[in-house]
């Protein structure tokens, strides 16, 4: 059987996840606020160079830099300054995530893409 030889060859990766899934887990619970400033120093020079380009695409970002602090204080018991931040990293991403568009939603027009029938 060819997936057996496949998946055979993911058994170090899935016996590794089971053994220390859960001890990586805890462990950065008990390392959120480290964890919470190595998430930040890798995204907000993208919410920087996405909020540059002048087309609200660090928004995007900062709504992850919101549900990440938001996830960290709720696991301090902070709840009600957690709950705050995740309702703000929702309503940005529903706010502002639709006026990002996507090119391959809707490619621009381009003649080059067409068919040499359809030019006629």
């Amino acid at each position: 059987m060819p997936d057996a030889a496949i998946l055979g060859q993911l058994d170090p990766i899935a016996n590794g996840i089971t053994t220390w899934g859960w001890d990586l887990a805890k462990a950065s619970i008990a390392n959120r606020y480290v964890v919470g400033a190595i998430v930040s120093a890798i995204v907000a020079p993208f919410a920087l160079a996405g909020d540059s380009a002048g087309r609200r695409l660090g928004w995007a970002a900062i709504s992850l830099l919101a549900g990440t602090w938001g996830q960290i204080l709720l696991f301090s018991d902070l709840i009600v300054p957690g709950v705050l931040l995740f309702a703000f990293a929702v309503a940005a991403a529903f706010a502002f995530g639709s006026q990002i568009r996507c090119a391959a939603v809707r490619p621009p027009p381009c003649s080059a893409w067409r068919s040499p029938r359809l030019r006629r």
